[in-house]
């Protein structure tokens, strides 16, 4: 059942994608503000509503630990499902995303349109200042930025060194972070699809405020969110894993 249920959700979650996409191609003339309200309101809202249909609902904790004031949003990244609420949480949120995402005919029209921040990664610490410039426009603008912390989608329970581009993010931009936690990839596919009905938990902790250097941002990350995970992922009978392998120190301070 669980399969057919999966099945179903992706060919809604592809047909509503598709027709959504080319029917709202005139907002793309929007301002880029206007335009991310719009598509939180009318296309990941719409996808919001669906899942419940499903059995999945969602769980935002700690709202109060969210500042006042623009921030760096250092989230993990398990499926798809968070990706598709992130404009509908937070103040018109700039997220940090894989430049060949931009180039994705219509979707990628969508990234650029309402300011995403692309990151090439094959460029390794060289996209670095390109992303900082962007950033800090993004936070002048009063826009929150959400970076994956890890650097790419991760299964629950895998245990990944954390890339550095939050630390020079950290120490540039002298924001707060805040820490997230979640446990998606429990409950959904990594397309953020139906895998099996329950409530997906989003944990905000409270931030990290500006003034360590960027080893001790580092250090105290990994820490709040993995080990916050660690106990979320028990009470789904979840044993977390060992230590993935590193792919060396060079690859590991890219963004």
């Amino acid at each position: 059942m669980n399969r057919l249920l999966t099945y179903i959700h992706g060919v809604i979650y592809i047909a509503m994608t598709g027709i959504l996409c080319i029917a709202y191609l005139p907002a793309l003339m929007l301002p880029s503000d206007r335009l991310l309200r719009f598509l939180a309101k009318y296309y990941f809202g719409l996808h919001d509503r669906l899942e419940p249909l499903f059995g999945l609902n969602g769980s935002i904790e700690g709202w109060e630990n969210l500042p006042d004031q623009p921030c760096l949003i250092a989230l993990q990244h398990q499926s798809g499902w968070e990706t598709m609420r992130l404009p509908v949480w937070f103040r018109r949120p700039a997220i940090i995303m894989k430049a060949e995402l931009f180039r994705i005919p219509l979707w990628g029209w969508y990234a650029s349109g309402t300011d995403m921040i692309p990151i090439d990664r094959s460029k390794g610490s060289e996209a670095v200042p390109a992303m900082l410039a962007h950033a800090a426009d993004r936070i002048a603008a009063g826009r929150d930025i959400v970076i994956f912390p890890q650097g790419t989608r991760t299964p629950p329970g895998v245990k990944r060194d954390y890339k550095y581009g939050i630390a020079k993010l950290y120490e540039h931009l002298n924001v707060p972070v805040v820490p997230i936690a979640l446990n998606s990839g429990v409950y959904t596919t990594k397309m953020g699809l139906f895998k099996k009905r329950g409530t997906i938990t989003v944990r905000m902790m409270p931030p990290i405020e500006p003034g360590l250097s960027g080893s001790a941002l580092m250090t105290q990350l990994q820490s709040m969110i993995e080990d916050e995970s660690d106990r979320m992922l028990e009470q789904d009978g979840i044993k977390p894993m060992p230590q993935a392998p590193t792919t060396g120190k060079r690859r590991q301070k890219s963004a």
